[in-house]
């Protein structure tokens, strides 16, 4: 009811029968009266004095698929307001991050995108071999979770409990790195402490 008493849905009709295709992705009511989405074009057909006489729709059911992308973005939603998340190039430059990590690590946007990842690594882990390592295995595809020492933009050590996850394009090749985090300073802290 929602979409068939709007005025949308009355410009709708109004664009075919004025002989306008109109395309897009539609929620409709199946005869069970269950939501569905379909992938249609709606297509004016004209009869020999250029005047619509009907309209054909081609679609194709994506209920599936719209059903997997509101799940994967309330996920995506969650993940994003409960942690600090960060994205990479597959070699470790900054693409983007979320207000979560830029209020942790003491930074805004325009700081660190295009920056490297080493930006944010005490110098000690930095000339590691395991380092140099890091990013050759997550530019394989591998995912790498554990517990990082990271250096704040005022130079305070912060720790993480993190997954960096990599991300595949249809190719299965590597496109991106996404770091999921909690802070875990605190505690880190309180272990050294009582070590």
């Amino acid at each position: 009811p929602e979409t068939r008493d709007s005025d949308d849905y009355k410009i709708f009709w109004r664009t075919l029968a004025k002989g306008e295709p109109v395309k897009g992705i539609f929620k409709r009511v199946d005869a069970l009266g269950n939501f569905i989405w379909l992938n249609a074009i709606y297509n004016p057909i004209f009869n020999a004095n250029k005047e619509v006489v009907k309209i054909l729709k081609f679609a194709t059911d994506i209920t599936a698929e719209q059903e997997r992308l509101a799940e994967g973005k309330g996920i995506l939603e969650g993940i994003n307001s409960s942690m600090a998340t960060i994205e990479f190039t597959p070699t470790g430059t900054v693409l983007n991050a979320n207000d979560n990590f830029l209020k942790l690590m003491k930074y805004t946007l325009e700081d660190i995108k295009g920056e490297h990842h080493k930006k944010f690594v005490p110098q000690e882990i930095l000339q590691s071999p395991d380092y140099t390592a890091f990013w050759d295995r997550l530019g394989r595809g591998e995912s790498i979770t554990g517990i990082f020492q990271r250096v704040d933009g005022r130079g305070k050590n912060i720790w993480l409990n993190a997954i960096y996850n990599p991300i595949f394009n249809a190719s299965h090749q590597v496109v991106k790195i996404i770091k999921f985090a909690t802070n875990i300073t605190n505690e880190q802290e309180r272990l050294r402490r009582s070590a």
